[in-house]
């Protein structure tokens, strides 16, 4: 009955334990509990499978965060990019056509996730007050735009606590954005 619980609640190695012993205790037939004992060894793998899923996805999705001030970025075709999804930005070489570019980064402290709101309010006041100082206009006087990026939940707990702002051109371009406005 232990291992069937264990299994339930999530307990994987320790669900295979009890259930191993359940069908040993069961195997001549006085105790009941079999079928509990059985449903423990085949639930607990099932879990401990999906605890080793997870843990992986947590790893990958940890260092999201790989770009640094400088890097130049594809934009997609259709420019689209506050659909609601992380976007795919492939980073490429700033002598080929491009449409953004790294221009700040910051690693925001503290070990509890502060949540989407607070993140993209602290990622749009970082990117307003480091654009100008990029671009050499204020984001107000400019054809250029600020897109910014930040780790979700899982990025964060696996340790991605960056926030990455990239100058958006309406146009794609070569080289560098920085001092556009000169």
């Amino acid at each position: 009955m232990a291992g069937f619980i264990l299994s339930l609640l999530g307990g994987s190695v320790l669900a295979i334990i009890f259930g191993i012993m359940g069908i040993r205790r069961t195997r001549d037939g006085r105790a009941k509990g079999r079928g509990m004992a059985i449903a423990a060894v085949v639930i607990g793998p099932i879990w401990l499978v999906l605890q080793i899923v997870g843990a992986v996805y947590a790893l990958k999705a940890g260092a999201a965060s790989t770009y640094a001030v400088g890097d130049c970025v594809r934009i997609s075709a259709d420019g689209e990019l506050d659909d609601g999804t992380a976007p795919t930005l492939p980073e490429v070489a700033c002598s080929t056509s491009h449409g953004g570019e790294v221009y700040a980064v910051k690693d925001l402290p503290g070990d509890s996730y502060p949540g989407v709101e607070e993140l993209e309010t602290t990622a749009d006041a970082f990117c307003a007050t480091e654009f100008e100082r990029f671009v050499g206009l204020p984001i107000e006087q400019s054809e250029l735009t600020y897109y910014y990026l930040y780790p979700r939940g899982v990025g964060w707990r696996a340790g991605d606590h960056e926030v990455v702002c990239l100058v958006i051109s309406p146009v794609d371009v070569t080289g560098t954005l920085r001092g556009a406005a000169s």
